[in-house]
This record gives C-alpha cells, sequence and structure tokens, in this order.
C-alpha cells in the first residue's frame, strides 16, 4: 500500500474515531441543555421579528423544549379591539443538528491540526451555527405569520403596510430548513477543512 493511502485511510479512522468520541459528548450535553439554547434563539429571533413589525410582547409560554408560544399586541389591534391569537415558534426542525456539527467539526480539527485544538476556529464554528439557527427562526417566524394572515383579514391589512416581498419568505424558509439546515455538518466541516488548508499551507513559507 502506497505511504500517501495509507496515511489517508489513518486520518479516516482517526477522524471516526473521534467523532464517535465527542457525539456521545456533545449528545449527551445537548440532551441535558437544549432547552436553554432554544429558548435563548427563540427570544432573540421573536425580538427581531417584533420589532420588524411593531409589536409589544405581552407574555411567553412554554410549551415544549423546542417550541413556545408568544402573545404580543400593538396600538393598532388593541384599537380594533382584535386579541392576536399566540404565535407559536419552534426549533424541532433547525436546531437537532448540533451534536453532530460539533463532533464532526472537532474531530476534523484534531486529525488535521494533528491532535491540538484550535479553540478560537471552535468559537467560531459555533457563532455561525447561532447566526444561522437565528436567521432561520426569524425567516420562519416572518413566514409563519404571512401563512396566518391569508386567513385573517386584519392581518393581511396590517401587513400590507410594510414594503416586503413576503412571498419570498416563505421560499427562503423552506430552503434554510430542508438545505442549509440538513446539510449543516457538511458545511461546517467544507469551511473547517478549507481554514485548516490554508493555515498548514501558509506555515511551509
Amino acid at each position: 500500500m502506497k505511504p500517501k493511502l495509507k496515511s489517508s485511510l489513518s486520518e479516516v479512522a482517526e477522524f471516526f474515531i473521534h467523532f464517535i468520541m465527542f457525539y456521545a459528548s456533545f449528545l449527551y450535553i445537548w440532551l441535558n441543555y437544549e432547552g436553554y439554547y432554544n429558548y435563548f434563539m427563540l427570544q432573540n429571533a421573536m425580538s427581531i421579528f417584533m420589532w420588524q413589525f411593531d409589536f409589544e410582547l405581552v407574555k411567553i409560554t412554554t410549551i415544549d423544549t423546542h417550541s413556545l408560544n408568544f402573545f404580543f399586541t400593538n396600538d393598532y389591534f388593541e384599537k380594533m379591539r382584535v386579541n392576536l391569537a399566540p404565535f407559536k415558534l419552534s426549533t424541532t426542525v433547525i436546531t437537532y443538528n448540533i451534536p453532530m456539527t460539533l463532533s464532526a467539526t472537532v474531530a476534523l480539527i484534531i486529525v488535521k491540526s494533528r491532535r491540538k485544538l484550535d479553540y478560537l476556529l471552535i468559537v467560531y464554528i459555533f457563532i455561525m451555527l447561532m447566526l444561522l439557527h437565528l436567521f432561520t427562526l426569524y425567516i420562519s417566524s416572518v413566514g409563519s405569520f404571512v401563512k396566518a394572515s391569508f386567513t385573517q383579514s386584519i392581518l393581511s391589512d396590517y401587513i400590507s403596510r410594510y414594503s416586503m416581498v413576503l412571498d419570498d419568505y416563505k421560499y427562503i424558509g423552506r430552503f434554510l430548513i430542508h438545505y442549509a439546515i440538513r446539510f449543516e455538518p457538511f458545511m461546517m466541516m467544507v469551511f473547517v477543512w478549507y481554514f485548516l488548508q490554508r493555515t498548514i499551507d501558509s506555515s511551509k513559507y
């Protein structure tokens, strides 16, 4: 067997060993603390949504570790004497890949960096994940709001004030959930591999 091929197979085997070890650890941590992360992300996504549509938060009720009900209002709906239905926002299909993504990227960093962890790179990855989840939740909240307006004329009249291509939010949301979130581990691994490869190449000069 050629030395280069043998080295590559050794790296692949090492990657899978580290991946399995880290996946067990991250999965255990995630199952115990996912509620805190999801609550934080849901609150921030809804804050952006309410700021955009000029709403005031009345209260939040917890449904489960993935979902929250938001009750909000504003002067327009109070004048119309309309009580808005609670707005449900969920992370069920958005954050589930976090243990796999972190396990795969950390394992790749260890293998490519000769068993040295690049903690700054891990922080970058986590920030990128948070931004992806926040943006996806925000788009989902707007898409759900637009969908609700199809059956409630008062909502339709209200959002018609905003000069946005609202239909686009629905398609962007579908793309993020069905592609970006689903392939999140692979996209992050490509980013890590490219970053580390550039670091290795630059160190040669």
